[in-house]
């Protein structure tokens, strides 16, 4: 990143005013349809224009590649961001705000079964810090009544077999 950031600050420099401060990004919402939304991203094009989406996956792809990963895109790269999130204790409302999604709801639908099962984990690593005693009942409730062993168990009654005659 840090390589990236000293890259990206010698092409500001290199373009001077022609560097855009924020750049054109369509995106699309069910409410409102497309529309256009000015943004200072980060990662950019030498020319300090967006790069297109097919390209940045096509990188991608090839980077995870030639770093030994399974197949992957940009997108797994964001559930595997919420997945930590919650493992490390985080809410819902800190993925929402973490992936920039626009309500609750979304994350919620998406990832309230990691939480849950996140939840039911944290549940049962708290239950075994709690100190228990034995189950076993004291020996002075034990002694008055005799113990029962294979040997002195009663035998279960003999059932009678009956001769059928036709």
């Amino acid at each position: 990143m840090n390589a990236y950031r000293a890259r990206r600050q010698y092409l500001q420099e290199v373009a001077g005013e022609t560097w855009p401060q924020q750049v054109p990004v369509t995106q699309y919402s069910t409410a409102t349809g497309y529309h256009h939304q000015y943004l200072d991203l980060f990662f950019r094009q030498p020319s300090g224009q967006p790069w297109h989406p097919d390209a940045v996956s096509k990188r991608f792809t090839q980077y995870a590649q030639e770093a030994g990963l399974p197949p992957c895109s940009i997108h797994d790269g964001r559930h595997a961001s919420a997945s930590y999130t919650i493992a490390a204790g985080g809410t819902i409302k800190d993925v929402k705000e973490q992936l920039g999604l626009s309500t609750l709801d979304i994350a919620d639908k998406v990832y309230a079964t990691l939480l849950r099962e996140h939840e039911q984990h944290l549940a049962e690593k708290t239950a075994a810090l709690i100190p228990r005693q034995s189950c076993r009942p004291s020996p002075k409730r034990c002694a008055a009544r005799p113990r029962r062993n294979r040997k002195n168990r009663r035998a279960a009654p003999q059932r009678k077999k009956h001769a059928h005659r036709l």
